[in-house]
């Protein structure tokens, strides 16, 4: 019975475990799921990326409809636009941005 008791304590301790090392692995996460999430963070505030939807920002272009170019993007990223800050995103950051856009607007 005590043995019983001591394994039926250890099953949330295990599953808690199991939770921290899925989470810390990033539980399998694609990475079209995580430069969504830095598309979420860093530019859906202001842009739309689907058709037929407006941008939160009326003047922010919905990037579905503005369909830019990789050079579009990195300009306006690097440099800035009209409204928009220089530097919004740099590095890694910058390039999961690009490559997202690029997918999100391909047709």
């Amino acid at each position: 019975m005590k043995d019983t008791l001591a394994a039926v304590r250890s099953v949330p301790v295990a599953v808690s475990l199991a939770a921290l090392v899925a989470g810390a692995a990033g539980c399998g996460q694609s990475r079209h799921h995580e430069d969504l999430v830095l598309f979420e963070q860093r530019c859906a505030a202001c842009h739309a990326i689907a058709p037929g939807k407006l941008s939160p920002v009326p003047a922010a272009a919905n990037l579905w409809n503005a369909h830019p170019s990789e050079a579009d993007i990195r300009r306006a990223v690097e440099d800035g636009a009209p409204g928009m800050p220089a530097h919004l995103v740099k590095h890694d950051d910058l390039e999961h941005i690009v490559d997202f856009v690029l997918q999100e607007t391909r047709r």
